[in-house]
């Protein structure tokens, strides 16, 4: 099943592919990305619909992670998606085996991608396309193309994890306690990286809560995180599933519910991201495509 996803979403690459080089040909549109564009630091381009390198900047792109990195955190930034012929050659690069360092700047590069929504899910699965989000979070190589075998998941555990930082981000624009939930979230960078992460210990013997928190934890060392944010990020993944389940079998009109969730968060911070994550996490198992 694993080599079918993988053909599969190599078959959903070319489609796409072709539909964008169609577009990015079109006349009326080439002019007007020229015409309204403007110019950022030399190496880039911002348009009415897109965000592309200049000459400059295609060549530091092709040798540079963290400049891709750059780029991806500009498209965030300003609202636009990547210009097909730019990715086109940093897709070409990555697969003629260019070695991926984990820098310092690469790391605070991607730190700083997954500090603010927008189109953050599309560029996670950006780099996941190229093999370099596993070179980020080591665990997401493991959870390529993996079925989850039971009766609540239809997606493949990154897919799924994909798409519940995708859902998270929907709520940016979403009125209500929840909404106001995640746009009141200050550290969004470890509550996207949790999410990315709270499902990567299934396919492991044992507990994948239990699993997924030590691989939490080794991220957080990757990246250098504080101590802080490493406990934060380590807690979210290993009590995922505690407010669903206390939601679905105690009684939470108990006054010794109330006060058993509270000790457990420990903070009116901590119960935010995680009250967010719960929600999101579900959207990703039951929405439609």
């Amino acid at each position: 099943m694993r080599d079918y996803f993988q053909h599969t979403g190599e078959v959903h690459y070319l489609a796409t592919h072709f539909m964008a080089s169609a577009q990015a040909g079109a006349g009326v549109i080439r002019f007007l990305s020229q015409l309204l564009s403007h110019n950022v630091e030399g190496d880039f381009r911002v348009g009415p619909f897109d965000i592309a390198a200049t000459r400059r900047g295609l060549e530091r792109l092709r040798g540079d992670l963290s400049q891709v990195l750059r780029l991806m955190d500009l498209a965030n930034l300003y609202n636009k998606r990547i210009e097909h012929l730019t990715w086109q050659t940093i897709r070409q690069a990555m697969s003629q085996g260019q070695r991926v360092e984990l820098t310092a700047e690469v790391i605070t590069r991607f730190l700083s991608v997954l500090s603010q929504p927008g189109r953050l899910g599309e560029l996670l699965r950006r780099l996941h396309e190229l093999r370099v989000l596993e070179k980020l979070v080591p665990a997401m190589a493991h959870a390529r193309s993996l079925m989850q075998f039971n009766d609540y998941h239809k997606y493949t555990v990154d897919e799924h994890s994909l798409r519940a930082v995708e859902e998270a981000e929907r709520l940016l624009t979403v009125a209500g306690p929840l909404g106001d939930a995640y746009r009141g979230t200050k550290n969004k960078r470890i509550l996207h990286l949790a999410l990315l992460l709270h499902d990567l210990g299934k396919g492991y013997p044992g507990d994948h809560a239990e699993t997924g928190e030590q691989l939490a934890g080794e991220t957080a060392k990757l990246m250098g995180l504080p101590l802080h944010d490493a406990e934060a990020l380590r807690f979210l993944v290993r009590q995922h599933l505690f407010l669903s389940h206390t939601a679905q079998f105690r009684d939470i009109h108990d006054p010794a519910v109330t006060v058993d969730v509270a000790v457990r968060m420990g903070s009116p911070e901590l119960l935010q991201m995680l009250y967010v994550l719960t929600c999101a996490d579900l959207a990703a198992v039951v929405r439609a495509p």
